[in-house]
């Protein structure tokens, strides 16, 4: 007999919807840099590769846990 525990199993769908949806943000971010680089404003370009940094950083953290 297998028990089920919906609030686990809702638990885990959630962080699963989670790390997809960072993930999306991520490639949003990469392209809004390099589009950004190809304008040649770069200074803006730094803050979005920070954020891009940071988004990463998360990211790792997240599925460490």
């Amino acid at each position: 007999m297998d028990i089920k525990f919906p609030k686990r199993d809702n638990l885990n769908q959630n962080k699963e919807n989670f790390k997809n949806k960072f993930n999306e943000q991520l490639e949003l971010l990469v392209k809004i840099k390099e589009d950004l680089i190809e304008m040649k404003r770069y200074e803006e370009a730094s803050v979005y590769r920070d954020m891009e940094v940071k988004f990463k950083e998360w990211k790792t953290h997240i599925n460490r846990k």
